[in-house]
């Protein structure tokens, strides 16, 4: 891109002013009146898939606590299952059931409609990754049951998207029925608030705008009015608009550049306090923070690995203090790695871990127990869309500073109590 004038740059600048303006007015308008409480954002669940999942299917239930039988779930089927609707009966939909975590086999599908002697599994996927053969063994659980070649998984996503290739196996896409919070669920929401019944129960409604608020920052849409303001301001002129995408193009690479930057920084810090060097380096590439913020999620997850002890050197596995940026949020702890010849190191799965460090620790995936979040519990950066005041603050430099010096903190005295548990291996 070539460089700007003195006039397009003041030009953008008078863009970003008057944006930032609405979006500040209404960031008032919103503390004056209340509108910043968001039960689902202080209970810390607006993003958990199995949060989401409860409050979904208490709502679709016609037995469901807020009284109201099966209207929300006729209007589900009305809007985002029509294609299904038509195999049953209205009759056969006011006596459906709908069960949260059903069992399936090993597996628990998230929400399950029974109708008729039929299921229809419901898979809610926010910002978790799918397991592997995670849809196929839910269609094939449902198809069992139903004995029904016909049978169809509803995935429902942020955006509508289909379920990984690793998921779906041999699932064809007839197989699959895609839906999104963005789109089906708001719909949905918005004709459940327009029932006159509804309306009049303060309780019902005010859950339901809170639930489609949260959809709506989880899927990066402003409130309508908000929206249409910025729209008409980047819609008066060509210009505007020319400046609009250069601002958009800009956005992640701001902040890919910030968190390399953050990456970086940390390293340093730790290089200096521990006298260690990190391990390993194909696993902080900077292409992998380029992908989390450019196609939603990296193939690797961007990382910094320190060795904390060799446990077998026969095997070549070693236990690692490993940071790392995942979906949502930067952590740290420890893992066990084992190094293949031809594939270098790979990460340990949880038997392996259990198996190589000898203990019964709940471990999801390869972490241990002994994970924590940067650079603490309750005040962390949220590096995917809706992000927080946490992460906006990053581009403050003492806020920044702050950040790597607290994650520091943290990092040295977990590493100096691992480093004395790990002395067993050292001496056996």
């Amino acid at each position: 891109m070539s460089e700007f004038t003195q006039k397009e740059r003041d030009s953008i600048l008078r863009l970003l002013s008057s944006t930032g303006s609405i979006a500040q007015k209404y960031e008032f308008i919103a503390y004056e009146t209340g509108a910043n409480f968001n039960i689902f954002d202080a209970a810390g669940i607006a993003s958990k898939e199995e949060r989401i999942s409860c409050v979904l299917a208490e709502l679709l239930s016609p037995q469901g606590s807020h009284g109201q039988a099966s209207i929300f779930l006729e209007l589900f089927f009305d809007i985002c299952l029509k294609a299904l609707k038509k195999k049953f009966l209205e009759a056969d939909i006011k006596k459906a059931e709908v069960i949260l975590e059903h069992h399936a086999g090993m597996r628990r599908i998230d929400i399950v409609i029974k109708i008729r002697g039929k299921l229809i599994p419901i898979e809610v996927k926010i910002n978790a990754e799918d397991q592997r053969l995670q849809c196929y063994d839910y269609w094939d659980y449902a198809k069992s049951k139903n004995n029904d070649e016909n049978t169809q998984i509803v995935y429902l996503t942020k955006f509508g998207d289909f379920p990984s290739d690793d998921s779906r196996g041999n699932l064809k896409d007839d197989d699959i029925f895609c839906l999104s919070f963005s789109h089906d669920i708001l719909t949905w929401l918005k004709a459940c608030l327009s029932v006159t019944n509804v309306l009049r129960k303060a309780p019902i409604r005010e859950v339901l705008l809170q639930l489609e608020s949260t959809i709506k920052k989880f899927t990066n849409q402003l409130e309508d009015r908000a929206l249409s303001e910025v729209k008409n301001v980047i819609s008066k002129s060509a210009q505007d608009m020319r400046n609009a995408d250069i601002i958009a193009d800009s956005i992640n690479e701001a902040k890919i550049a910030k968190t390399i930057k953050l990456f970086e920084a940390i390293d340093s810090e730790i290089e200096k306090r521990l006298c260690i060097k990190r391990i390993n380096s194909r696993y902080f590439e900077k292409d992998n923070i380029r992908e989390h913020y450019e196609k939603g999620k990296a193939k690797k997850y961007a990382s910094l690995n320190y060795l904390l002890a060799t446990v077998n050197p026969e095997t070549k596995t070693d236990i690692w203090l490993r940071i790392e940026l995942n979906y949502e949020w930067m952590s740290a702890g420890k893992v066990v790695a084992v190094e293949n010849e031809n594939k270098g190191w790979k990460l340990s799965t949880s038997e392996e871990y259990r198996f190589n460090m000898s203990c019964n620790d709940n471990v999801d995936d390869w972490w241990s127990k002994d994970w924590f979040y940067l650079p603490s519990e309750n005040n962390r950066p949220n590096f995917r869309k809706p992000h927080n005041d946490c992460f906006y603050s990053l581009f403050d430099e003492s806020s920044f500073d702050e950040f790597v010096a607290k994650s520091a903190d943290l990092i040295e005295e977990k590493w100096l109590e691992w480093k004395e548990q790990m002395k067993y291996y050292e001496t056996r």
